[in-house]
């Protein structure tokens, strides 16, 4: 494994299959924009070294705070030829906390929620994930096992950690369910999750 470096950023990884023998297993290829944040990775795949075949390349973005806002691949199983792996889109409140993650890709959207939103509620104000929420956004999503809708709850009550879950099955006909409870180090936490009927 070689390692390149452009000053203190990481320019290149190179995996050889051999010293001497000229054949590259992978190599990434590291891109930067002016405030030193990764924007593009290219993948190089098997091959001589001499001739590198690009086999995928991501891309980043950063809003003005440095945080990821986005993240895309895309896969060429032959030159010319891309097939998207990921699209990602994140969003942020003003304390920096992550309150959504959108999966063009795969037609999913995840809603997260901290106790700032409601300390009477929650009975803290600590800037704490208290629950997340995972949506099918696809236009006519087909019910199955896999819930169209997941909803995480996380509560901290000092005593033990309890996981309830809920799913839909295919023919909307209910739930099935199970609990465990696990001690959490003297502070432990409610966990339940569940397909929304």
């Amino acid at each position: 494994m070689q390692y390149a470096y452009d000053g203190h950023r990481l320019a290149a990884i190179e995996h050889l299959r051999a010293p001497g023998t000229g054949e590259r297993l992978l190599r990434l290829d590291y891109e930067y924009d002016a405030r030193d944040l990764p924007w593009r990775i290219t993948e190089y795949g098997a091959g001589p070294v001499s001739t590198p075949t690009v086999q995928a390349v991501s891309t980043f973005t950063h809003d003005r705070r440095g945080r990821l806002t986005g993240e895309a691949r895309r896969y060429f199983p032959n030159p010319g030829d891309a097939t998207q792996n990921y699209d990602l889109e994140y969003g942020y409140d003003a304390g920096g906390n992550r309150t959504v993650k959108v999966d063009g890709f795969n037609d999913r959207r995840v809603e997260y929620h901290y106790d700032l939103e409601n300390p009477s509620l929650y009975g803290s104000n600590n800037n704490r994930l208290m629950w997340y929420e995972t949506i099918n956004t696809a236009p006519n999503p087909e019910v199955t096992l896999s819930e169209d809708v997941l909803r995480v709850h996380l509560r901290f009550d000092g005593s033990a950690e309890r996981q309830d879950r809920r799913q839909r099955d295919a023919d909307h006909h209910g739930a099935s369910g199970g609990e465990r409870c696990v001690g959490r180090g003297g502070r432990a936490a409610r966990v339940a999750w569940w397909g929304l009927p």
